[in-house]
């Protein structure tokens, strides 16, 4: 599908033109998540915007040591990001990190899990539990999810 097929507009000038017929089209009251999203092109058309990497893959996580290097790469990228692009919250949208994840099953060492919900409590953003509720032990949710909400009102 090579060639030009509407006008000379640069590919950031089409997306941003998509937007703004979507945002058009949805309203106001619509939330709009620029997931994958390039953060200029979604800059005043979305209400939040996904800021990195998936925290997570499921599909290594079935392979014991594998599913442990890449989920704890994809924690380590997200916690960069979201340090990274922390002034952005609540500035040009709400940051969405992508999922928590807290269950054992993610084979995540408690460290990264730790790590990764202090950055959230502290920077702020959207929170979305990215483990089935049937996975998370009552310890996991004192630990990491209560924890996180002791946050409420004092992020940066």
């Amino acid at each position: 599908m090579g060639g030009k097929y509407y006008r000379d507009v640069s590919r950031l000038q089409a997306l941003r033109e998509g937007l703004e017929t979507i945002k058009e089209a949805v309203g106001a009251d619509v939330y709009l998540l620029g997931c994958g999203c390039p953060l200029q092109a979604g800059l005043g058309l979305v209400e939040a915007m996904r800021i990195g990497l998936d925290t997570g893959s499921p599909i290594f996580r079935a392979v014991p040591l594998l599913g442990r290097l890449v989920n704890t790469f994809c924690y380590r990228q997200a916690r960069r990001n979201i340090s990274a692009r922390s002034f952005l919250h609540q500035r040009w949208w709400n940051n969405d990190p992508d999922c928590l994840l807290v269950s054992d099953k993610q084979q995540l060492h408690p460290v990264e899990r730790e790590a990764f919900v202090s950055l959230l409590g502290m920077t702020g953003g959207q929170i979305f539990l990215g483990d089935s509720l049937k996975n998370i032990t009552e310890e996991q949710v004192e630990k990491y999810l209560r924890a996180l909400f002791s946050f409420k009102d004092k992020a940066l």
